[in-house]
C-alpha cells in the first residue's frame, strides 16, 4: 500500500517463498509494506510465514495506526532484516508475535510510536551481505537485536510490557542484543520501561567473529551505541538477563 489514506488489513496469509535478494535496499525484500500511510489504519490478525528479509514495514505520518494480533515467522536470510521496520509517526503496536526461523525482531525509527505487550523469540547466525551493489555476496555472522531504537528521527517512543528472547545457536560468535540503542536526536526523549530482556549465546568465548561493524565483543541485555544525544533514552523497571554480560556501552554513550 503506497500513499494510501485509511486503511484495513486483517486476516490476510503470506507465504513468502523468497530465498534470493539481488539487493536488499530495493523493493520486494518485505512481505507487508505499507509505504507513505496517512489517516486512520488498523493492521490486524495477519499471518506472515517465511521471506528473507523484513515481515511487516510501515512508514508515513498517520492521524493513527493501530496493529495488533500479528504473527510474524520470517526467514532472515539477509543482512537487517527485521519482523518490524517502523518509521512512520503516531503507531501503536500492540499484541504481536514475532516468532522468525531465523531474523530479528523490531526497527523503530519513528516519532511517538507505542511498541507494548508483544513477544519476541529471535535467532540468528549467518546472513548474506552484500557490499557494494549487487555484485559482492558474502556470508557473515551478525547479531540478532530484539528491539532496536536508531536514528535521529526516533524520539518520543514508549517502549513497555513486552518479552523479548534474542539467542545467538551458533559457536561462532556473534552476540544478541535484545535491546540496543543508536538514538541520535538530542533530548530523544524514549521511555523503555517494564519489559523482559534476554540474551543468550552459545559460543565458548566472547569476542572476535561476527564479522559486522562493532558486534562483536559481548552478548547483553542492553547495548547503548555511540549516542551524541544528551537523552537518547529513559530506562528503568525493567529485567535484563544475559548468560554473558548484562550491560554494554560502547563510544560516546550516554
Amino acid at each position: 500500500l503506497r500513499g494510501v489514506e485509511n486503511a484495513v488489513v486483517n486476516n490476510v496469509i503470506i507465504n513468502n517463498n523468497v530465498k534470493t535478494l539481488k539487493d536488499r535496499h530495493r523493493w520486494g525484500q518485505i512481505s507487508l509494506w505499507i509505504e507513505g500511510g496517512s489517516g486512520e489504519y488498523e493492521i490486524h490478525d495477519n499471518n506472515i510465514y517465511g521471506g528473507p528479509h523484513k515481515g511487516i514495514s510501515i512508514s508515513g505520518d498517520f492521524d493513527s495506526c493501530n496493529v495488533y494480533d500479528n504473527l510474524i515467522m520470517h526467514n532472515e536470510s539477509y543482512v537487517n532484516g527485521y519482523g518490524f521496520s517502523v518509521s512512520g509517526n503516531n503507531i501503536n503496536i500492540h499484541n504481536n508475535e514475532v516468532n522468525p526461523i531465523s531474523g530479528r525482531g523490531a526497527h523503530i525509527t519513528g516519532t511517538n510510536i507505542d511498541f507494548h505487550h508483544n513477544s519476541l523469540n529471535l535467532k540468528l547466525a549467518q546472513v548474506i551481505e552484500h557490499d557494494g551493489g549487487q555484485t559482492n555476496y558474502h556470508l557473515i555472522f551478525i547479531p540478532v537485536h530484539g528491539i532496536k531504537l536508531e536514528n535521529s528521527g526516533s524520539m518520543n517512543n514508549r517502549i513497555y510490557s513486552n518479552t523479548v528472547i534474542a539467542t545467538q545457536p551458533s559457536a561462532d560468535y556473534a552476540p544478541p542484543t535484545p535491546l540496543n540503542i543508536d538514538a541520535e536526536g538530542s533530548n530523544a526523549n524514549n521511555l523503555i520501561y517494564d519489559n523482559e530482556f534476554t540474551a543468550i549465546t552459545y559460543a565458548g568465548t566472547s569476542g572476535g567473529t561476527a564479522g559486522y561493524g562493532v558486534f562483536d565483543t559481548y552478548a547483553p541485555g542492553i547495548y547503548v551505541m555511540q549516542c551524541s544525544s544528551s537523552n537518547p533514552a529513559s530506562i528503568y523497571d525493567n529485567h535484563f538477563k544475559s548468560n554473558d554480560r548484562a550491560i554494554h556501552m560502547d563510544g560516546f554513550s550516554c
